[in-house]
């Protein structure tokens, strides 16, 4: 998926509706840290290697995060666009 895509697909209201869903759930929490989710939080892609637009929504390629989890996994990696694997992320 090109650069401008993905960053369209971020403002549309597809993915504002998406994130929604994930937020209002009466459980929702961040993926790492377990805080309980507020409209701060971010849904990351675990792979951005998907091509196409379903990939870019398929939530099967999605956590919930806060915003301190989710800088420090791009801190910490270094890299904006990078698989993480959030169950060494979780021990750390």
């Amino acid at each position: 998926m090109k650069v401008e895509d993905y960053k369209s697909n971020l403002k549309s209201v597809n993915w504002s509706r998406l994130k929604n869903i994930y937020i209002s759930d009466k459980n929702a929490k961040c993926f790492i840290c377990n805080k309980k989710a507020d409209s701060s939080f971010v849904l990351h892609h675990l792979s951005y290697t998907g091509k196409n637009a379903k990939d870019f929504f398929d939530p099967t390629n999605l956590v919930l995060l806060c915003r301190e989890c989710h800088r420090n996994i791009h801190f910490r990696t270094g890299k904006k666009n990078i698989f993480v694997n959030f169950k060494k992320v979780k021990k750390l």
